[in-house]
């Protein structure tokens, strides 16, 4: 993962947890933000069908739960 990816990752892990402890959810929304955003990620799941479940499951649910207004905040 590029340093300058690896410092955005902790910008959106800031911008997303507030102080509440990471869960799931927070990992989620930091792999939506992260591929809106076109970063790299440090390590992808095996098989590279996993990884494609992974992100369409992650994607579809962010688009449904409105999760494009954390991209916007993020890119500020």
């Amino acid at each position: 993962m590029p340093c300058s990816d690896t410092h955005q990752l902790f910008k959106i892990s800031s911008n997303i947890s507030e102080d509440k402890p990471v869960t799931m959810k927070t990992m989620m929304k930091a792999l939506y933000n992260m591929n809106k955003l076109k970063l790299e990620q440090f390590s992808t799941p095996h098989p590279a069908f996993a990884n494609n479940t992974i992100n369409f499951i992650v994607n579809s649910y962010g688009r449904v739960s409105g999760w494009n207004k954390l991209v916007t905040k993020i890119q500020r």
